[in-house]
């Protein structure tokens, strides 16, 4: 497995510099097609944050036919798992990716995706839909503590 970061700032290109590569693999993935048969094309997997960049993502890799999940008994994950068994290329957003399971990663590197995530994706949140009450009740009953080291909250296992 490769990671491969571009890391520079707002507005440098990042972007457009993957759709460029991304268009360039495909064509060069025909060629390869047509000397051996049993090749398999490269397949992407884009995480955008926002559907609008989905959009942009689709139209500019329009040779590559990206496919966005959408909502199939209720749940966009299900049809996800679909396009992926189907080895579609995809394009969604980081709120779906989010809610990925271990089932779907493993088809993920079965059909051999290349995973692109434009921009951070924020994998960790703090919650704060505690109330003072609730704060107290969880220290109070030590469900979490405060760290004397560190004076960081934690949580007993």
């Amino acid at each position: 497995m490769t990671i491969t970061i571009i890391d520079s700032i707002m507005g440098s290109g990042k972007t457009t510099f993957m759709i460029n590569m991304i268009n360039k693999t495909h064509e060069e993935s025909l060629g390869q097609s047509f000397l051996n048969p049993d090749y398999q094309a490269p397949r992407f997997l884009y995480v955008a944050p926002l559907l609008s960049e989905v959009d942009r993502i689709s139209k500019a890799c329009h040779n590559l036919n990206f496919k966005d999940p959408q909502p199939v008994e209720g749940r966009k994950l299900h049809h996800l798992s679909t396009l992926i068994e189907e080895g579609a290329n995809i394009c969604t957003t980081h709120a779906l990716f989010r809610l990925l399971t271990r089932d779907i990663y493993e088809k993920l590197s079965q059909q051999n995706y290349t995973l692109i995530i434009d921009e951070v994706l924020d994998c960790v949140t703090m919650f704060d839909g505690l109330t003072a009450s609730d704060r107290k009740l969880l220290l109070q009953d030590h469900l979490v503590y405060a760290d004397p080291d560190t004076k960081s909250p934690s949580r007993k296992s």
